[in-house]
């Protein structure tokens, strides 16, 4: 409540306060928000290590949202040595509870990994397909979607997904250099 100011003044630091609190107290939510707030620097210096430390315990505690975010530090690197296999094992944890973005960061892995032993470009269009399912209105899921059936060799699908992601965000100039990448018909 005193982090976003709900019934109350916004307080980060009392808010913080409670929050870790309740982190200690092995409560996966909030070990997952103290996580944020280290990514962030929001009302606590910015430390990647404290980060992947508390988005480890809602991890393992089972909480899809901790397991996303660990997948996306391994991913990337922060706070914890960049290990794909790592990404896609904690991604797959949260894949399995349903959660549509850690289908959608595992198609983008999946689809692009130079790893050969990652690299699944049929599963990723799946899981982009599923992510875009539970999300249809996402442009990101659509550009996913188009990168996956791109990498998968087909040209005409995934200038079609990335068509339907500009139209749901239509100055998004990453999605128009993707288009121009998958239908030459654009330059």
């Amino acid at each position: 409540m005193y982090l976003a100011g709900r019934g109350v003044e916004p307080n980060v630091a009392e808010g913080t306060k409670w929050m870790r609190r309740a982190a200690e107290a092995g409560d996966a939510r909030a070990e997952f928000n103290i996580a944020a707030l280290y990514v962030q620097g929001t009302g606590v210096p910015q430390d990647d290590n404290e980060a992947a430390k508390w988005m480890r315990k809602a991890a393992e505690h089972g909480l899809a949202a901790g397991q996303f975010g660990l997948g996306s530090l391994y991913a990337s690197g922060r706070g914890v040595p960049k290990n794909l296999t790592e990404s896609v094992k904690w991604y797959r944890r949260a894949v399995d509870q349903g959660d549509p973005a850690a289908m959608n960061n595992l198609a983008f892995l999946l689809a692009t990994s130079s790893d050969s032993g990652l690299r699944d470009p049929k599963e990723a269009i799946a899981l982009a397909q599923n992510a875009f399912e539970i999300e249809p209105d996402n442009p990101a899921f659509l550009d996913t979607l188009g990168t996956a059936y791109f990498q998968a060799g087909q040209q005409i699908k995934a200038a079609e997904a990335e068509r339907r992601a500009l139209k749901l965000q239509p100055d998004n100039p990453s999605y128009k250099k993707a288009l121009e990448k998958y239908d030459p018909a654009v330059h």
